[in-house]
């Protein structure tokens, strides 16, 4: 499926956006993916310190983390 571009006043051609939206798209997946890791290892690191309330808030973010991470990616398949 072809990306859908909005009507801009954006100097850029439509190749070059077409382009950046798909890099743009990729990046932000890599970055929460690799945050969400960083939130499951602290989840590990604070329930071996034994502080589960801490444990807790970070489980909440992993789980923020995997919906953005799979509404990003969603969106992208959409688009294929």
């Amino acid at each position: 499926m072809k990306t859908k571009l909005h009507q801009t006043k954006n100097s850029l051609g439509e190749k070059i956006r077409v382009a950046m939206v798909a890099l743009l798209n990729a990046q932000l997946a890599d970055a929460l993916a690799a945050f969400g890791a960083s939130a499951r290892a602290a989840i590990d690191t604070v329930a071996k310190a034994g502080d589960a309330d801490t444990a807790d808030l970070f489980t909440e973010v992993s789980r923020g983390v995997d919906k953005l991470l799979w509404m990003v990616e969603a969106h992208a398949q959409a688009k294929d």
